[in-house]
């Protein structure tokens, strides 16, 4: 992952909790003509007396190279860049017994923003899936959340690493709060454990994708909206 700092006076009217919301870069084209690829990135921190925002974005390697890591591996100071936003973000309930956070390394920054407002005394726990043991990034810490890491070749019952690791955690009293991002076939796995073996609902849970294996964003955005059409469809 690389961190970039964007700064400069359009930041000024962000909202001051716009940590945790998303912006959108708008990155030209190599054509030269005017188009741009848009990115979509949460905002780690922000920090509005410096009209500055951090944004932490995972670099993907030379045989996933998309636009938005291509930027992020060669974006130097001084570099101008155009964005959109914020956008909301998608924050846990508070009023929550525990909490349950789920994601890979696409979703660290949005996981790291949803501990910091949370209470020092919360219950619960974090799951997230990592390269390897020393990509592991920091998170806030909460005394009362373990943080479990998943790591390619375990293999939990069965199941994927991700998956597998949220699957084992021991189920606490009370009603949770599960936030959960990641890849887009993970997500669906994610889905049908938390809301048809838990019986969750959306009240009590946010899922999404980030992105999908094999498709940039464009595309990653059409199969969303058609997977989306056929959960609310489904009875």
């Amino acid at each position: 992952m690389r961190r970039i700092t964007i700064g400069g006076p359009a930041l000024s009217d962000f909202p001051p909790n716009a940590a945790g919301s998303y912006v959108k870069l708008l990155i030209p084209k190599p054509e030269g003509d005017g188009h741009t690829y848009v990115r979509t990135y949460t905002i780690r921190h922000y920090r509005p007396e410096a009209n500055e925002i951090d944004l932490d974005i995972v670099l993907h390697g030379d045989f996933a190279a998309g636009p938005g890591t291509l930027w992020a591996a060669n974006a130097g100071p001084g570099d101008p860049v155009a964005i959109n936003g914020p956008g909301a973000g998608t924050m846990v309930d508070r009023t929550a017994d525990w909490f349950f956070l789920v994601g890979d390394l696409t979703a660290v920054p949005a996981i790291s923003a949803n501990l910091e407002c949370l209470d020092s005394n919360v219950r619960g726990y974090v799951v997230i899936e990592v390269p390897d043991l020393p990509q592991r990034p920091q998170l806030p810490r909460r005394d009362g959340i373990a943080v479990v890491w998943a790591t390619p070749g375990e293999s939990t019952g069965g199941y994927p690493p991700l998956i597998g690791a949220a699957r084992s955690v021991r189920w606490l009293k009370g009603r949770p709060f599960v936030w959960a991002a990641c890849d887009f076939d993970q997500m669906k796995d994610l889905r049908q454990y938390f809301k048809r073996e838990r019986g969750l609902s959306s009240k009590d849970l946010y899922i999404s994708s980030y992105w999908k294996k094999g498709v940039q964003e464009e595309q990653h955005k059409a199969i969303k909206r058609a997977d989306a059409d056929l959960e609310t469809a489904s009875p």
